[in-house]
């Protein structure tokens, strides 16, 4: 199915030839699109969708976020053959501050013929400065080129203001935004308002929470 946007289109795949698909699921904006976006994909059909997330034990508001947005979708795709949210642990710190690496061998144990991942591409270099957007730019996010595989990177080709429209496109803003979170450095469970992640949210939402 193509979805279009102003900051360009989502040609999200259909998942013929896959009968268990895995999501990514961080509990922030991107990877709650993928999960929805999969899941109306395959409505109605016989396959199965796996959420996972990998939650860093130094920050724990993730993990409810993402419980919560399973939640949503078991409510919104009844049809859908949502399995159990797993969820794995790590400590940054414990991993050498990478935890990329440490992901790719807990997701060769899932099982799953394709994993769906959030990522998008990282705002226009020229608004960095201007939304103070410096510190925890992804370089990966610059390579809008993964090849399909069993790594399936739908939003590669997109920023978060696309994003953003596919929220208002499906009356989400309201309802799925809400359960999101994005800040990796929460005061008490609340936004830093500081950090890169809750820059480029309110860059593309006009909010950080």
């Amino acid at each position: 199915m193509i979805y279009k946007t102003n900051f360009g289109n989502v040609d999200f795949y259909n998942f013929q030839y896959q009968d268990k698909i895995a999501v990514s699921l961080s509990g922030g904006i991107d990877s709650a699109l993928a999960f929805y976006l999969t899941c109306k994909e395959v409505n109605d059909t016989t396959k199965t969708v796996l959420p996972f997330t990998g939650v860093d034990e130094n920050c724990f508001a993730h993990e409810p976020c993402a419980a919560n947005i399973v939640a949503f979708m078991k409510k919104t795709f009844p049809n859908v053959n949502i399995l159990d949210h797993e969820t794995h642990y790590y400590q940054r710190k414990d991993i050498n501050e990478s935890k990329k690496s440490y992901h790719r061998e807990y997701e060769k144990s899932l099982n799953v013929h394709m994993i769906v991942y959030g990522l998008t591409k990282n705002p226009p270099s020229d608004l960095l400065n201007l939304y103070e957007m410096t510190g925890g730019r992804d370089t990966d996010r610059d390579n809008n080129n993964f090849p399909m595989g069993y790594r399936y990177f739908p939003f590669q080709h997109i920023d978060k203001r696309a994003i953003a429209e596919l929220y208002d496109k499906f009356n989400l803003k309201t309802k799925l935004l809400p359960l999101t979170f994005s800040c990796v450095e929460p005061v008490v469970g609340e936004p830093c308002e500081k950090c890169w992640w809750c820059k480029e949210k309110f860059w593309a939402f006009g909010v950080y929470k």
